[in-house]
Protein backbone atom coordinates (compact mmCIF):
# COMPACT_ATOMS: atom_id res chain seq x y z
CA UNK A 1 0.00 0.00 0.00
CA UNK A 2 3.16 2.36 -0.06
CA UNK A 3 2.03 2.77 -3.57
CA UNK A 4 -0.88 4.88 -2.53
CA UNK A 5 1.01 7.21 -0.09
CA UNK A 6 3.30 10.76 -1.14
CA UNK A 7 7.39 9.98 -0.84
CA UNK A 8 7.74 11.94 2.20
CA UNK A 9 4.88 9.84 4.40
CA UNK A 10 5.95 6.07 3.09
CA UNK A 11 8.31 6.50 6.65
CA UNK A 12 4.69 6.81 8.55
CA UNK A 13 3.18 3.61 6.74
CA UNK A 14 6.00 1.11 7.78
CA UNK A 15 6.07 2.51 11.16
CA UNK A 16 2.35 1.67 11.91
CA UNK A 17 2.57 -1.53 13.20
CA UNK A 18 0.87 -1.92 16.46
CA UNK A 19 3.20 -4.31 18.49
CA UNK A 20 5.63 -1.24 18.50
CA UNK A 21 3.15 1.44 19.76
CA UNK A 22 3.88 0.05 23.66
CA UNK A 23 7.61 0.21 23.11
CA UNK A 24 7.82 3.65 21.67
CA UNK A 25 5.26 5.34 24.26
CA UNK A 26 7.24 3.50 26.62
CA UNK A 27 10.27 5.55 25.33
CA UNK A 28 9.30 8.98 25.11
CA UNK A 29 7.71 8.45 29.21
CA UNK A 30 4.00 7.84 28.54
CA UNK A 31 2.53 5.54 31.06
CA UNK A 32 1.71 2.03 30.78
CA UNK A 33 -2.01 2.28 30.94
CA UNK A 34 -2.03 5.52 28.38
CA UNK A 35 0.45 3.55 26.08
CA UNK A 36 -2.08 0.37 25.90
CA UNK A 37 -5.56 2.92 25.78
CA UNK A 38 -3.49 4.26 22.55
CA UNK A 39 -2.64 0.52 21.16
CA UNK A 40 -6.20 -0.28 21.51
CA UNK A 41 -7.40 2.52 19.56
CA UNK A 42 -5.61 2.36 17.67
CA UNK A 43 -6.90 -1.04 16.96
CA UNK A 44 -10.00 0.02 16.26
CA UNK A 45 -10.11 1.21 12.51
CA UNK A 46 -7.72 -1.70 11.89
CA UNK A 47 -10.54 -4.46 13.07
CA UNK A 48 -13.41 -2.37 11.54
CA UNK A 49 -11.79 -2.00 8.03
CA UNK A 50 -10.77 -5.97 8.42
CA UNK A 51 -14.49 -6.85 9.41
CA UNK A 52 -15.69 -4.54 6.68
CA UNK A 53 -13.93 -6.48 4.28
CA UNK A 54 -15.13 -9.94 5.18
CA UNK A 55 -18.30 -8.88 4.80
CA UNK A 56 -17.84 -7.44 1.40
CA UNK A 57 -15.66 -10.60 0.71
CA UNK A 58 -18.82 -12.77 1.96
CA UNK A 59 -21.75 -10.97 -0.10
CA UNK A 60 -24.89 -8.73 1.39
CA UNK A 61 -27.30 -11.22 0.48
CA UNK A 62 -28.27 -12.67 3.51
CA UNK A 63 -31.21 -14.39 4.77
CA UNK A 64 -32.98 -13.03 7.90
CA UNK A 65 -31.84 -15.96 10.30
CA UNK A 66 -28.00 -15.67 9.06
CA UNK A 67 -28.56 -11.27 10.00
CA UNK A 68 -29.83 -12.06 13.20
CA UNK A 69 -26.92 -14.57 13.97
CA UNK A 70 -24.58 -12.17 12.58
CA UNK A 71 -25.47 -9.18 14.68
CA UNK A 72 -25.88 -10.89 17.68
CA UNK A 73 -22.24 -12.43 17.39
CA UNK A 74 -20.90 -9.04 16.75
CA UNK A 75 -22.91 -7.69 19.77
CA UNK A 76 -21.64 -10.26 22.22
CA UNK A 77 -18.11 -10.24 21.11
CA UNK A 78 -18.37 -6.32 21.65
CA UNK A 79 -19.53 -7.08 24.97
CA UNK A 80 -16.68 -9.22 25.38
CA UNK A 81 -13.72 -7.41 24.35
CA UNK A 82 -15.20 -4.82 26.61
CA UNK A 83 -14.87 -7.15 29.49
CA UNK A 84 -11.29 -8.52 28.48
CA UNK A 85 -10.08 -5.18 27.89
CA UNK A 86 -11.12 -3.71 30.90
CA UNK A 87 -9.39 -6.73 32.73
CA UNK A 88 -6.37 -6.16 30.75
CA UNK A 89 -5.89 -2.47 31.61
CA UNK A 90 -6.37 -3.38 35.15
CA UNK A 91 -3.83 -5.92 35.13
CA UNK A 92 -1.28 -2.99 33.37
CA UNK A 93 -2.47 -0.31 35.94
CA UNK A 94 -0.81 -2.98 38.90
CA UNK A 95 2.37 -5.06 36.81
CA UNK A 96 4.65 -4.60 34.22
CA UNK A 97 4.91 -5.51 30.60
CA UNK A 98 7.15 -8.81 31.48
CA UNK A 99 4.69 -11.19 31.59
CA UNK A 100 3.69 -10.76 27.76
CA UNK A 101 7.26 -10.85 26.78
CA UNK A 102 7.57 -13.90 28.22
CA UNK A 103 4.21 -15.44 26.88
CA UNK A 104 5.43 -14.12 23.34
CA UNK A 105 8.43 -15.88 23.64
CA UNK A 106 7.22 -19.38 25.32
CA UNK A 107 4.20 -19.31 22.48
CA UNK A 108 6.93 -18.89 19.92
CA UNK A 109 8.81 -21.26 21.06
CA UNK A 110 5.80 -23.77 20.99
CA UNK A 111 4.84 -22.38 17.43
CA UNK A 112 8.12 -23.01 16.24
CA UNK A 113 8.03 -26.73 17.69
CA UNK A 114 4.79 -27.13 16.41
CA UNK A 115 5.81 -26.45 12.93
CA UNK A 116 9.16 -28.00 12.83
CA UNK A 117 7.36 -31.45 14.23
Amino acid sequence: MDWLLPDDCRHISRDLPLRRNNHRALMIGVSRTVAAEFTFIMAFPVMLGASLFKLVQFGWEWTWVEAVILVTGMIAAFLVSLLVIQGLMNFIKGHSFKIFGWYRIGLGIVMALYILV
